[in-house]
Protein backbone atom coordinates (compact mmCIF):
# COMPACT_ATOMS: atom_id res chain seq x y z
CA UNK A 1 0.00 0.00 0.00
CA UNK A 2 1.29 3.38 -1.10
CA UNK A 3 2.09 5.88 2.16
CA UNK A 4 1.88 9.70 1.88
CA UNK A 5 5.17 11.11 2.19
CA UNK A 6 4.79 14.27 5.34
CA UNK A 7 5.01 17.42 3.78
CA UNK A 8 7.94 19.88 5.32
CA UNK A 9 7.03 22.15 8.23
CA UNK A 10 8.07 25.57 8.95
CA UNK A 11 10.56 26.06 11.72
CA UNK A 12 8.78 28.96 13.99
CA UNK A 13 11.28 32.01 14.23
CA UNK A 14 11.20 35.08 16.50
CA UNK A 15 9.83 37.71 15.32
CA UNK A 16 11.56 41.19 16.04
CA UNK A 17 9.60 43.85 17.96
CA UNK A 18 10.28 47.65 17.65
CA UNK A 19 11.32 49.29 20.58
CA UNK A 20 8.86 51.94 21.75
CA UNK A 21 9.82 55.32 21.64
CA UNK A 22 9.03 58.13 23.65
CA UNK A 23 6.07 60.06 22.69
CA UNK A 24 3.89 63.24 23.90
CA UNK A 25 1.78 61.71 27.06
CA UNK A 26 -2.07 61.54 26.20
CA UNK A 27 -3.80 64.24 28.48
CA UNK A 28 -7.69 63.21 29.40
CA UNK A 29 -10.06 65.62 28.03
CA UNK A 30 -12.27 67.58 30.22
CA UNK A 31 -14.53 70.01 29.08
CA UNK A 32 -12.97 73.95 28.89
CA UNK A 33 -11.77 75.58 31.89
CA UNK A 34 -11.87 79.30 32.36
CA UNK A 35 -9.08 80.91 33.12
CA UNK A 36 -8.46 82.42 36.40
CA UNK A 37 -8.43 86.68 36.24
CA UNK A 38 -4.67 87.98 35.79
CA UNK A 39 -4.30 89.45 39.10
CA UNK A 40 -0.61 91.17 38.35
CA UNK A 41 -0.10 91.35 34.78
CA UNK A 42 3.78 92.29 33.99
CA UNK A 43 5.12 93.27 30.56
CA UNK A 44 8.42 91.35 30.47
CA UNK A 45 11.36 91.98 28.57
CA UNK A 46 12.42 89.34 26.37
CA UNK A 47 16.56 89.21 25.77
CA UNK A 48 17.55 88.83 22.31
CA UNK A 49 18.37 86.12 20.73
CA UNK A 50 22.04 84.68 21.20
CA UNK A 51 23.41 82.09 18.66
CA UNK A 52 24.91 78.62 20.66
CA UNK A 53 25.84 75.46 19.56
CA UNK A 54 23.38 72.79 19.55
CA UNK A 55 23.82 70.37 22.92
CA UNK A 56 23.28 66.65 22.04
CA UNK A 57 19.33 65.57 22.70
CA UNK A 58 18.96 63.46 26.00
CA UNK A 59 20.35 59.58 25.67
CA UNK A 60 17.40 57.32 24.74
CA UNK A 61 15.29 60.22 23.37
CA UNK A 62 14.68 60.35 19.84
CA UNK A 63 12.61 63.32 17.90
CA UNK A 64 9.06 62.48 17.32
CA UNK A 65 7.06 62.43 14.07
CA UNK A 66 6.26 66.00 12.89
CA UNK A 67 8.34 67.41 16.13
CA UNK A 68 11.28 69.92 15.60
CA UNK A 69 14.12 71.26 17.38
CA UNK A 70 14.48 74.07 19.99
CA UNK A 71 17.51 75.50 20.94
CA UNK A 72 16.94 76.69 24.80
CA UNK A 73 18.28 80.37 25.34
CA UNK A 74 19.93 82.55 28.57
CA UNK A 75 16.34 83.43 30.73
CA UNK A 76 14.04 80.58 29.00
CA UNK A 77 12.11 78.46 31.12
CA UNK A 78 10.22 75.58 30.56
CA UNK A 79 7.01 76.81 31.09
CA UNK A 80 7.87 79.62 28.68
CA UNK A 81 8.97 77.43 26.21
CA UNK A 82 5.82 74.76 26.39
CA UNK A 83 3.63 78.34 26.40
CA UNK A 84 5.52 79.70 23.31
CA UNK A 85 5.09 76.12 21.23
CA UNK A 86 1.45 75.81 22.27
CA UNK A 87 1.72 72.54 24.19
CA UNK A 88 2.14 71.42 27.48
CA UNK A 89 4.34 70.77 29.80
CA UNK A 90 3.53 67.23 30.57
CA UNK A 91 4.67 66.69 26.81
CA UNK A 92 7.67 68.39 27.13
CA UNK A 93 9.03 66.77 29.69
CA UNK A 94 7.90 63.38 28.59
CA UNK A 95 9.28 63.27 24.85
CA UNK A 96 12.32 64.68 26.32
CA UNK A 97 13.20 62.41 28.93
CA UNK A 98 13.46 65.22 31.48
CA UNK A 99 13.42 63.96 35.02
CA UNK A 100 15.78 67.39 36.62
CA UNK A 101 16.27 70.81 36.05
CA UNK A 102 19.98 70.15 35.14
CA UNK A 103 18.82 68.60 32.10
CA UNK A 104 17.33 72.27 30.86
CA UNK A 105 19.94 75.16 30.39
CA UNK A 106 21.36 77.24 27.42
CA UNK A 107 22.55 75.35 24.76
CA UNK A 108 20.54 72.36 25.40
CA UNK A 109 18.11 71.09 22.69
CA UNK A 110 14.98 69.92 23.03
CA UNK A 111 11.99 68.21 21.18
CA UNK A 112 9.48 70.61 20.30
CA UNK A 113 5.65 69.81 18.57
CA UNK A 114 6.23 73.61 16.30
CA UNK A 115 9.58 76.61 16.91
CA UNK A 116 7.85 79.21 19.20
CA UNK A 117 5.01 81.34 17.69
CA UNK A 118 5.79 84.06 20.26
CA UNK A 119 8.67 85.42 21.82
CA UNK A 120 9.59 82.81 24.65
CA UNK A 121 8.29 84.57 27.78
CA UNK A 122 11.08 84.94 30.52
CA UNK A 123 10.10 84.15 34.61
CA UNK A 124 8.61 87.54 35.96
CA UNK A 125 10.94 89.52 38.25
CA UNK A 126 11.51 88.27 41.67
CA UNK A 127 11.10 91.87 43.26
CA UNK A 128 7.69 92.51 42.10
CA UNK A 129 5.18 94.22 44.23
CA UNK A 130 2.56 91.12 45.54
CA UNK A 131 0.02 93.07 47.83
CA UNK A 132 -0.52 89.92 49.46
CA UNK A 133 -3.98 90.63 51.07
CA UNK A 134 -5.23 90.30 48.00
CA UNK A 135 -4.65 86.73 47.11
CA UNK A 136 -6.95 84.05 47.92
CA UNK A 137 -8.59 80.69 46.96
CA UNK A 138 -10.37 80.64 43.97
CA UNK A 139 -13.15 77.65 43.95
CA UNK A 140 -11.93 74.76 46.71
CA UNK A 141 -15.53 74.63 47.74
CA UNK A 142 -15.56 70.51 48.11
CA UNK A 143 -13.18 68.89 50.59
CA UNK A 144 -13.12 66.05 47.57
CA UNK A 145 -11.56 68.44 45.33
CA UNK A 146 -9.02 70.49 47.20
CA UNK A 147 -5.65 71.87 47.87
CA UNK A 148 -4.74 71.78 51.04
CA UNK A 149 -1.01 72.34 50.98
CA UNK A 150 0.29 74.69 50.13
CA UNK A 151 -1.51 77.47 51.33
CA UNK A 152 -2.20 80.85 50.04
CA UNK A 153 0.74 82.97 49.67
CA UNK A 154 3.07 80.46 50.67
CA UNK A 155 6.45 80.24 49.91
CA UNK A 156 7.87 77.22 48.17
CA UNK A 157 11.31 76.41 46.44
CA UNK A 158 12.96 73.65 44.56
CA UNK A 159 10.61 70.36 44.52
CA UNK A 160 7.49 70.58 46.63
CA UNK A 161 4.75 68.18 47.40
CA UNK A 162 1.15 69.20 46.65
CA UNK A 163 -1.37 67.79 49.51
CA UNK A 164 -5.30 67.73 49.17
CA UNK A 165 -7.85 65.69 47.95
CA UNK A 166 -9.18 63.92 44.30
CA UNK A 167 -11.81 61.85 45.42
CA UNK A 168 -15.36 63.05 43.78
CA UNK A 169 -18.22 60.42 43.31
CA UNK A 170 -17.62 58.77 39.91
CA UNK A 171 -13.99 59.90 39.87
CA UNK A 172 -11.99 59.86 36.61
CA UNK A 173 -8.88 61.62 36.59
CA UNK A 174 -7.40 64.81 38.13
CA UNK A 175 -4.75 67.23 36.62
CA UNK A 176 -2.39 69.50 38.23
CA UNK A 177 -1.66 73.03 36.37
CA UNK A 178 0.43 75.58 36.88
CA UNK A 179 0.07 79.10 35.96
CA UNK A 180 2.66 82.03 36.54
CA UNK A 181 0.91 85.61 37.69
CA UNK A 182 1.92 86.99 34.32
CA UNK A 183 0.94 84.38 32.13
CA UNK A 184 -2.98 84.12 30.81
CA UNK A 185 -2.91 80.22 30.62
CA UNK A 186 -2.46 76.93 32.43
CA UNK A 187 0.02 74.27 31.10
CA UNK A 188 -1.21 70.76 32.92
CA UNK A 189 2.00 69.66 34.86
CA UNK A 190 0.87 65.79 35.97
CA UNK A 191 -1.93 64.06 35.93
CA UNK A 192 -3.53 60.93 37.76
CA UNK A 193 -6.02 58.41 36.99
CA UNK A 194 -6.01 57.16 40.94
CA UNK A 195 -7.93 59.28 43.07
CA UNK A 196 -6.14 60.24 46.27
CA UNK A 197 -7.55 61.32 49.86
CA UNK A 198 -5.83 63.37 52.39
CA UNK A 199 -2.64 62.65 50.68
CA UNK A 200 0.12 63.76 47.95
CA UNK A 201 -1.03 64.54 44.43
CA UNK A 202 2.04 65.35 42.72
CA UNK A 203 5.04 67.13 43.14
CA UNK A 204 6.00 70.31 41.54
CA UNK A 205 9.77 71.53 40.63
CA UNK A 206 9.39 75.27 40.63
CA UNK A 207 12.51 75.44 38.38
CA UNK A 208 10.91 74.65 35.46
CA UNK A 209 9.31 78.10 35.71
CA UNK A 210 11.46 80.56 37.36
CA UNK A 211 10.52 83.29 40.48
CA UNK A 212 7.39 85.49 41.34
CA UNK A 213 3.72 84.87 41.95
CA UNK A 214 2.40 81.43 40.80
CA UNK A 215 -1.46 79.59 40.28
CA UNK A 216 -1.51 76.20 41.35
CA UNK A 217 -5.13 74.65 40.22
CA UNK A 218 -6.40 71.30 40.76
CA UNK A 219 -8.97 69.80 38.39
CA UNK A 220 -10.91 66.84 39.29
CA UNK A 221 -13.17 65.29 36.74
CA UNK A 222 -16.17 62.78 37.15
CA UNK A 223 -17.51 60.46 34.34
CA UNK A 224 -19.22 64.06 33.00
CA UNK A 225 -15.95 65.19 32.41
CA UNK A 226 -16.84 68.21 34.07
CA UNK A 227 -14.27 69.44 36.65
CA UNK A 228 -14.16 70.62 40.13
CA UNK A 229 -11.50 72.93 40.35
CA UNK A 230 -9.21 74.46 43.70
CA UNK A 231 -6.79 77.56 42.56
CA UNK A 232 -4.15 78.28 45.29
CA UNK A 233 -1.73 81.32 44.60
CA UNK A 234 1.91 80.76 46.09
CA UNK A 235 5.00 82.08 45.53
CA UNK A 236 8.25 80.67 43.88
CA UNK A 237 11.36 81.33 44.49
Amino acid sequence: TPTNTPEPTLTPTDTPTNTPEPTATEIPTLEVLPTAIVLFPEEIDTPPSVELTPAEAEAGCTLPPDWTTYIVQPEDTLFGIAQATATDLVDLLTVNCIESEDQVRAGTVLFVPRLPVTLVPTAAPTNALIPFNDLRLVGCDQPSAQIISPTVGQEVGGIFDVYGSASIPNFTVYLIEVRPASARNYTVYSFSQTPVTAGSLGTINTRFFGSGLHFIRLAVADTSGVPLTCVVPVVFR
